[in-house]
């Protein structure tokens, strides 16, 4: 069972809480916003971006190379699985295109300068380019083979003591709205999408990759996987 992710680590963790060894990631695009992906290509080669992390080097150039619009149109797994958790990263415009300033291209040091784009015209640019990313849904895969994860930042996450506490973060509530239309978009224009949405679990200190209000305790994942487990099996 082939599995595509265009998404976050929110959907990509879930696949270490399984023993199913039918299901293999085969593609994972990570660090890209929409807008990014349909701005033009930027002519750049991997080897040119420093990073250590061969992953990370292959998320960046894929986000400039506008790689995933290409791929959709030969998608050759069983299954999509979407989520915009990276969707809280900032977009750069440039002369002639849109890049997603992550983390990760801000320490390649790659040369490309431009400005950020505001909310506002980011959420005008993102509605625009998300017609076009259902279209190129609609155009590649069957409504059954995509699965929209409804991932969301949580605002309560368990101490390394098993306690629980509340995050001090005002902007946890501000892109959880976000993602609520953004999800709501790509539901509602492709009928017949798989959707997992998981409620009453909370982030934890102790995740692997460290404490954030979209790094959840392990039942979340767990559950994340019978929900897919049931999809897989019901098609």
């Amino acid at each position: 069972m082939k599995i595509d992710i265009f998404g976050s680590c929110v959907s990509r963790d879930s696949f270490k809480y399984t023993s199913n060894v039918e299901y293999r990631v085969n593609n994972y695009f990570a660090r890209s916003s929409i807008v990014s992906l349909y701005g033009r290509i930027f002519k750049i080669k991997i080897d040119e971006i420093k990073l250590a992390s061969a992953f990370q080097r292959k998320m960046v150039y894929f986000d400039l190379i506008k790689e995933f619009p290409r791929h959709i149109k030969n998608f050759n797994s069983d299954y999509l699985i979407i989520d915009f958790i990276d969707e809280r990263m900032n977009i750069l415009k440039t002369k002639e295109s849109y890049l997603t300033r992550s983390k990760e291209f801000v320490e390649s040091k790659i040369d490309i300068k431009g400005r950020v784009l505001s909310d506002s015209d980011k959420l005008m640019l993102w509605e625009k380019c998300a017609e076009r990313f259902i279209n190129d849904l609609k155009s590649n895969l069957k409504p059954e083979q995509i699965i929209l994860h409804k991932a969301f930042w949580q605002e309560q996450y368990k101490g390394e003591d098993g306690t629980i506490h509340y995050f001090d973060d005002p902007e946890i509530k501000i892109n959880n709205l976000r993602l609520k239309h953004y999800y709501e978009m790509i539901e509602n224009g492709i009928e017949g999408i798989n959707v997992i949405e998981l409620n009453g679990f909370i982030a934890d200190e102790n995740h692997v990759w460290g404490l954030s209000p979209f790094h959840y305790e392990d039942r979340y994942y767990l559950e994340f996987i019978n929900q897919l487990d049931s999809i897989v099996e019901n098609v």
